[in-house]
């Protein structure tokens, strides 16, 4: 009888095996799923507005954060008189 230990190895090794099949198989049809959603768009004349809640949306990219704005000019002192 197998020990615990070799169980569970036994186990982690069909998941792994498990996992990688999956992925091949993925990889597998994946030309052919975008082939058959290509085709769907164009039958049925999907435009991008029509398809922009179903796809990521392009993100800008910025180069600065609001941290690295540098500041122009001098700081601005108050007008006000202080009360002695």
């Amino acid at each position: 009888m197998a020990t615990a230990n070799e169980q569970l190895a036994a186990a982690v090794k069909a998941a792994a095996e498990a996992n990688a099949k999956v992925e091949e198989l993925k990889n597998a049809t994946k030309e052919a799923d975008l082939q058959t959603v290509k085709d769907l768009i164009k039958l049925h004349g999907f435009g991008p507005t029509d398809l922009r809640g179903v796809l990521k949306a392009k993100r800008k990219r910025t180069t600065s954060t609001t941290a690295a704005k540098k500041t122009t000019g001098s700081t601005r002192k108050s007008t006000a008189t202080k009360k002695k």
